[in-house]
């Protein structure tokens, strides 16, 4: 399927890089606490974005987590219930009081 996309392209392909042009664009203007998680074995994502994040984001609080037997859709693949609890986790440690 991968390859009949690259193939293909997608429709929304267009719209899809000019988001990731806009995040590139203002990611570092991001001082809230961040969990980025990325599948090792992602073959629609280049895997080294999760980087891009981690080192351009202005967070003190920060955390990049890879999963190293997951691919592309990692809430379905083999470390699924590693990866709800890392976000669990996460998401109970921060301040909810504004």
């Amino acid at each position: 399927e991968i390859e009949a996309i690259k193939q293909q392209g997608m429709a929304s392909l267009p719209e899809l890089q000019q988001l990731i042009y806009d995040v590139r664009e203002t990611i570092d203007l991001l001082y809230a606490p961040i969990l980025v998680i990325q599948a090792r074995n992602d073959k629609v994502i280049n895997p080294d974005s999760a980087n891009i994040i981690y080192d351009t984001v202005e967070s003190i609080d920060k955390k990049i987590s890879w999963y190293e037997h997951s691919g592309h859709v990692i809430t379905l693949d083999k470390e699924k219930d590693q990866l709800h609890e890392e976000v669990l986790t996460f998401l109970n440690s921060l301040d909810w009081i504004v």
